[in-house]
């Protein structure tokens, strides 16, 4: 089938109604793998990788060995869209009534929980920067305030000619004006007009992309508009959307994020050689994008579901996801290490010795930025993480053994226990597993 007709078939296939009394036992989210109940232990080992990705691309940017390691911002937002989507997600289903006052209760957990896990650590970082005079925040102070960070470094041109330890928080900035609109949409829009929404997402940020081009805005400025982002945002949430509505017996998660990889892996390699062989097309770059953020797709889905073998092990391994837990702090703290550290050293007699090594750069500006993040987050961002439970969703979803009970046409096993030896969940994962709501997953940066 041609990706046109896959799309189109996405588009048009009816969307098995649910009724109304069944809607809090909506078929579950991914299995917790370990940790408290519904987070997802290998989707913080996903984190890690991302912060280590753009951590490097910023300081050792001559050492890129010809990978993207800046799109671990791309990597960010698949997650969040994929994370965020699956919470709202879970809360309109436990809300059987879909009430106006019930939404309304979901709409303020959300953006209470939002506001404690990330609000502080942010506004105390730019407080304590403006009191010592950290430049440029006296002049960019107002932007950041406001998370409209993108939309200054985008009429500015560029980054500027000065070292800019804030210019990071662009993508924070791109993420709140996702989270202002997002949560209305999926509380208020029908299943099937949200499928639509979120395919015209993915497929919208290309054509925007190209089109800003050539309107004239500065290329290295394009990726910072929230449109430009959608198809990062929108693959995550379609992920999390197909994890609990399957769409018939054919697109389910498990499948189109096989198609993921298989299109979107070469996708992006066969761009990126176009584009070094155009000496730099955005066109291709843009389009080359677009096929990696689907490889992305799979890389999220697949950890989702708990991967097996040597690369599952490595993601929920304990130091792994611990720098996952902690990944929202060390994306907060990475950039000042570039300022910090020099100083430092020129105070110790070293300067010359720091300048000269790029791997002591790194390995200095790791240990800065991990002490900043260790001691932030058990001292100040956990103890405020801990005030969510004062602002539960109104209900959680329940855990199907059985959710033929929700899609008799999509699983047809024997589930008497005594005689079937197959999980409830193998034909929808291809694999032994239960799912479990990922509505605590929040201590990360999502």
């Amino acid at each position: 089938m041609s990706i046109i007709g896959t799309v189109e078939s996405l588009w048009r296939y009816p969307i098995k109604s649910v009724r109304r009394e069944q809607l809090d036992e909506v078929l579950p989210p991914p299995r917790r793998l370990a940790g408290r109940q519904g987070h997802l232990a290998q989707l913080d080992g996903v984190r890690a990788l991302a912060i280590t990705s753009v951590a490097w691309s910023h300081w050792a940017p001559g050492y890129s060995l010809g990978l993207p390691w800046g799109t671990g911002v791309q990597l960010f937002f698949v997650l969040s869209g994929f994370l965020i989507s699956g919470i709202l997600l879970d809360a309109k289903a436990g809300e059987p009534n879909q009430s106006v006052s019930g939404r309304f209760a979901i709409w303020r957990s959300f953006y209470a929980r939002r506001f404690l896990r990330i609000f502080p650590l942010y506004y105390a970082v730019l407080m304590v920067t403006f009191l010592l005079g950290v430049s440029p925040i006296t002049h960019t102070g107002k932007w950041h305030v406001t998370y409209l960070s993108n939309f200054f470094y985008v009429q500015q041109g560029g980054w500027g000619h000065m070292i800019d330890p804030f210019h990071h928080f662009w993508s924070l900035a791109v993420e709140e004006q996702f989270y202002l609109v997002w949560p209305f949409l999926i509380l208020l829009l029908t299943r099937r007009t949200l499928l639509k929404v979120l395919i015209g997402m993915i497929l919208i940020a290309p054509v925007f992309r190209i089109t800003m081009y050539w309107m004239g805005v500065q290329k290295e400025m394009i990726h910072l508009l929230p449109f430009s982002c959608m198809d990062s945002l929108g693959i995550g949430s379609l992920f999390a959307y197909m994890m609990r509505y399957p769409i018939g017996t054919v697109w389910q998660a498990d499948r189109v994020s096989r198609l993921c990889l298989l299109l979107g892996l070469p996708g992006c390699l066969g761009f990126a050689l176009l584009e070094r062989i155009s000496h730099g097309s955005f066109v291709a770059r843009s389009i080359g994008h677009f096929w990696l953020v689907l490889f992305y797709g799979w890389i999220v889905c697949w950890a989702a579901t708990g991967s097996r073998g040597l690369a599952g092990l490595f993601l929920q391994s304990r130091p792994i996801a611990y720098v996952g837990k902690i990944s929202y702090g060390l994306y907060v703290f990475h950039l000042f290490a570039i300022l910090a550290i020099p100083a430092i050293a020129s105070q110790i007699g070293l300067g010359e010795t720091l300048a000269a090594s790029v791997p002591l750069k790194v390995v200095s500006n790791a240990l800065f930025t991990m002490i900043l993040a260790m001691a932030s987050w058990h001292l100040f961002e956990a103890p405020i993480n801990n005030l969510k439970r004062y602002f539960p969703y109104t209900s959680k979803p329940k855990v199907l053994d059985h959710p033929q009970q929700i899609f008799p046409h999509v699983l047809e096993v024997n589930l008497n226990p005594t005689t079937n030896t197959q999980r409830p969940c193998d034909h929808q994962l291809g694999k032994s597993t239960r799912y479990q709501s990922p509505t605590a997953n929040e201590t990360g940066r999502v």
